[in-house]
Formats: structure tokens, C-alpha cells, sequence
């Protein structure tokens, strides 16, 4: 009866064991996964920072801005609630879009200024 109450115990110290690893390995990836979105979300603040400093130039020119897309906010928000890598995965794909918006919305502000300013030089060429 000994025997088997010893086999059952070092039966549930190894499943605990095994369990502890699994979850250590699992805050290890965790841990990994993190400190990855840690650097892209890095990456994306310089670009938004440039993009900023970019629209500064454009703001005379008809640059109204452009205000970020709901689902945005809801993923930050829902990525700001949980250390889950799946919705902070989420938030960064849309913070790129969303850049990638930016950035295009700004040359295209930028790209129809310099238009207008050829169109004006076309007409002073014709008048001349």
C-alpha cells in the first residue's frame, strides 16, 4: 500500500513538473513575443514621429489630417487590456495600415500641390 501512495505522489510531482516547464517555456515565448512587438511598436513610433513632422509641411497646402479608422482604436484598446500576444499582434498590423495610409494621403496632398503649381506655370507660359 506504501508503494503504490509513493508511485501515485512521484506520479503527480512529475505532471507538475511538466507542467511548470510547459509554462515556463510558454512565459518564455510569451517573454519573446512581447519584447519582438516592443521593438516593432518602436519602429512604428519613429515612423508616425516622421510622418508628423512630415505633415507639418503639408498643412498649408489642403492637408487636413487623417483620423484613424475605428477598428484601430478597438484593437489598442483591446491589446492595451492583456499580455496575449494575438491582439497586440492584431494592433500592430493595423497601426501599419494605418501608416501606410498616412504616408500615402500625405503624397497625394504633396503630389496634387505640385500639380497645381505646374498648372500655374503652364499658364503663365500660355500667357506669355
Amino acid at each position: 500500500m506504501t508503494d503504490t501512495i509513493k508511485n501515485v505522489s512521484w506520479v503527480e510531482d512529475t505532471e507538475r513538473a511538466v507542467a511548470l516547464a510547459r509554462d515556463a517555456d510558454k512565459a518564455q515565448q510569451q517573454a519573446e513575443l512581447l519584447s519582438d512587438s516592443e521593438s516593432d511598436l518602436g519602429a512604428l513610433l519613429s515612423e508616425f514621429e516622421l510622418l508628423r513632422d512630415s505633415a507639418v509641411v503639408v498643412t498649408g497646402l489642403g492637408w487636413e489630417g487623417k483620423p484613424p479608422p475605428p477598428d484601430l482604436l478597438q484593437n489598442l484598446e483591446d491589446a492595451s487590456a492583456t499580455l496575449d500576444s494575438r491582439p497586440l499582434k492584431l494592433a500592430e498590423s493595423a497601426l501599419s495600415d494605418f501608416r501606410r495610409k498616412v504616408a500615402d494621403a500625405l503624397r497625394q496632398c504633396w503630389g496634387n500641390h505640385a500639380a497645381r503649381q505646374l498648372g500655374d506655370v503652364a499658364d503663365l507660359l500660355q500667357l506669355s
